[in-house]
């Protein structure tokens, strides 16, 4: 079998049989299980030991030339050329023929590699120096003519082969479409440790769970089910042969069945229909700050320690400090942002009832172990502030002010400082000792300057 050095890829397809997600996502940079059509692509020619691939791209030339700057990871030269929009092969191949190699292997790569049982790929020809052979070749690569032909899931001709698609390469049906990340499972795969094997084992069916997504511990997952990377599914949520394209928040006991969710877009594959969701505590998309929201291990740990080292003082004081005709823990309700104001939801705040603010916040600690608060950051809000929409925010128990109460800090400072301690990574040694720091420090009365401190 001849062996290609070169190979021709054709990405300049417009979508519009994917509406609405067209207007997000190329066909060719379509989310399947952690990669897309093209990245599937790559790793194929690769394994063909290809040296040079030249891509014709059209309208989202830019999204994919950012996603795919070089081909080095690969280990070929990727070069660019351009398409007005599923033109014809040919006369892509005409047009640039100077640049062009005599003789290659090409493919449309804004469709799922379809594999034969040779070890080939149906969907990937041989052009040389037969020039009514290439011709032929080059024409049965032309989007209307496989749009047209017979029906093949790998086309993603429209939504709901794009789910069949997915769920085809979480049951490992096309060998040569592997999902980023470990298979823990037959059908489960995840690319993020906050995923473990053991949550893996509670799942019946396909799953995937992408880089930097976190699932909380309280979703229901049946059916396939494809969370991609920057996800957040919030608890009680239910998923039932899903899809959650990158950056996507599913807000608490929110049902997704038969569905695609980009953002506050939700896609209902069984009815047909698409709609923005005007709640953000439903859905919505992901702020680029909301990562400083997460809950790390090391900080709920240390809540944890914190509440077992104090539990022997706080809780007698707790009791012995009760305002007269107030419960001893009460519940009110405040905004948690999960990053920012724009996507703030309410979160009902645990506290004691004494005239002792610093043992009033103690039962928040609860909210750390739970992971709805940062173990550091900013003050909560109540729930009747109104939103800034320019400000990102991370909320947690311990503020900048009880680690420097001897300082005044305005609202500006409050919400960087408290922004810079949410940011800062430690392990659960120096959160524990830092929290203990900050619950025991006394008010000293005396104000510094920021420089002071």
């Amino acid at each position: 079998m001849k062996m290609y050095k070169s190979a021709i890829l054709f990405a300049d397809r417009k979508g519009e049989e994917l509406a609405p997600l067209n207007e997000q996502y190329s066909p060719a940079l379509l989310p399947i299980a952690g990669k897309s059509p093209l990245e599937f692509w790559f790793e194929y020619l690769c394994e063909q030991k290809v040296e040079e691939v030249f891509i014709f791209v059209g309208a989202h030339s830019t999204a994919i030339k950012a996603q795919f700057p070089s081909g080095e990871h690969w280990g070929f030269k990727l070069s660019y050329l351009l398409s007005k929009g599923e033109e014809l092969p040919q006369s892509l191949v005409e047009r640039n023929v100077s640049q062009l190699p005599s003789d290659y292997l090409a493919a449309r790569a804004d469709v799922v590699p379809q594999p034969r049982n040779d070890g080939s790929l149906s969907n990937c020809f041989s052009c040389d120096d037969d020039q009514e052979m290439s011709v032929s070749t080059l024409q049965s690569l032309a989007w209307g003519e496989m749009k047209n032909g017979p029906q093949t899931p790998q086309l993603l001709l429209n939504l709901q082969e794009y789910a069949d698609i997915t769920a085809q390469v979480l049951a490992s049906k096309l060998w040569c479409c592997t999902p980023r990340g470990l298979m823990l499972d037959d059908h489960k795969w995840t690319a993020t440790p906050e995923f473990s094997a053991e949550r893996i084992e509670a799942v019946d069916d396909a799953i995937y769970v992408g880089r930097e997504s976190i699932v909380d511990r309280a979703v229901s997952i049946k059916g396939c089910v494809s969370i991609e990377a920057n996800c957040f599914v919030d608890r009680g949520a239910n998923l039932n042969n899903a899809i959650i394209l990158p950056g996507s928040y599913i807000g608490q006991n929110v049902s997704v069945d038969n569905s695609i969710v980009a953002g506050s877009l939700l896609i209902d594959l069984k009815h047909g229909l698409a709609q923005q969701i005007s709640d953000p505590a439903l859905l919505s998309p992901i702020d680029m700050n909301a990562a400083l929201t997460r809950t790390e291990n090391s900080e709920r740990f240390a809540a944890a320690m914190l509440m077992l080292l104090s539990a022997w003082f706080v809780l007698p004081l707790a009791l012995l400090g009760r305002r007269k005709g107030s419960p001893t823990l009460s519940r009110r309700t405040h905004r948690s942002n999960r990053g920012s104001r724009n996507y703030a939801i309410e979160l009902e705040l645990l506290s004691f009832n004494t005239r002792w603010t610093g043992i009033n916040r103690w039962p928040q600690l609860v909210h750390v172990i739970d992971g709805d608060l940062k173990l550091f950051g900013t003050p909560v809000e109540a729930v009747d502030q109104a939103p800034e929409q320019d400000l990102a925010l991370a909320q947690g128990v311990l503020t900048p002010a009880d680690l420097h109460p001897d300082y005044a800090f305005d609202d500006i400072e409050m919400q960087l400082w408290g922004l810079e301690l949410a940011n800062t990574k430690r392990s659960f040694l120096a959160n524990t000792l830092k929290g203990i720091g900050a619950m025991m420090l006394p008010k000293l009365g005396r104000k510094k300057t920021a420089l002071e401190s």
